[in-house]
């Protein structure tokens, strides 16, 4: 039986200082920050894997399953979210 994930994130975005343009879609000025947590125990889930497929990017939680993914462009994306005997979960951020 595979278990549900459940997840926290949070979409942060800054200036870019070296930008010329702070309209260009493509500044990579934006971070995404979270944690993944077993959805039964509220426990984190140290090593899942954070995957953004349309950008070829991703990290792996720590050990109190917190995620950083910097440098990211403007724009809506899947996040998907994989730990080995769970659920693949995916959500648009």
């Amino acid at each position: 039986m595979k278990h549900k994930i459940g997840w926290v994130f949070f979409l942060l975005s800054w200036m870019g200082v070296c930008s010329t343009h702070a309209t260009d879609r493509f500044n990579q000025d934006h971070i995404l920050t979270g944690q993944v947590i077993d959805s039964a125990t509220h426990q984190p889930l140290a090593g899942a894997t954070i995957i953004i497929p349309d950008l070829h990017t991703g990290t792996i939680s720590d050990s109190a399953g917190h995620y950083v993914v910097n440098r990211l462009p403007e724009g809506r994306f899947l996040v998907e979210v994989r730990f080995i005997g769970y659920t693949t979960s995916s959500k648009e951020v």
